[in-house]
C-alpha cells in the first residue's frame, strides 16, 4: 500500500483529486477543516492513505505541520515546492536550505 500526500494550492485541490482519479484510479481524499476536527486519532494524515492537503493550510498551522512531518509517507508531492517551507526545509531554485 502506498501512503502519499499531495500538497498544492487550495484552488487546485479538487482538480488534482479529479485528475488522480480519472488518470490513475487513485482515491485521494482532500483534507478539510471537517476531517481535521473529526479526526479519530488526532492526526488526520494517518487516517487516509492518499491525501491532498492545502499547502497554505499546512504551512500556517504548527500542529498540522508537525502531524504531516511525523506521518510515515512513501511519497510526498509538493506542487510549488520552490516556495515551500512544509517539511522543515526550504528550497530556492536548486538549493536546499535549513528552514527558519
Amino acid at each position: 500500500m502506498c501512503v502519499a500526500v499531495y500538497l498544492c494550492a487550495w484552488k487546485l485541490c479538487e482538480q488534482w483529486q479529479d485528475e488522480l482519479w480519472l488518470k490513475f484510479h487513485l482515491p485521494f481524499q482532500i483534507l478539510t477543516l471537517e476531517t481535521i476536527e473529526t479526526s479519530r486519532t488526532g492526526n488526520p494524515f494517518t487516517e487516509n492513505d492518499l491525501v491532498i492537503a492545502r499547502l497554505d493550510q499546512v504551512s500556517r498551522s504548527d500542529e498540522l505541520h508537525e502531524q504531516l512531518r511525523v506521518t510515515n509517507w512513501n511519497l510526498v508531492i509538493c506542487d510549488e515546492a520552490h516556495v515551500s517551507f512544509i517539511l522543515g526545509r526550504r528550497t530556492e531554485g536548486n538549493q536546499t536550505l535549513p528552514a527558519g
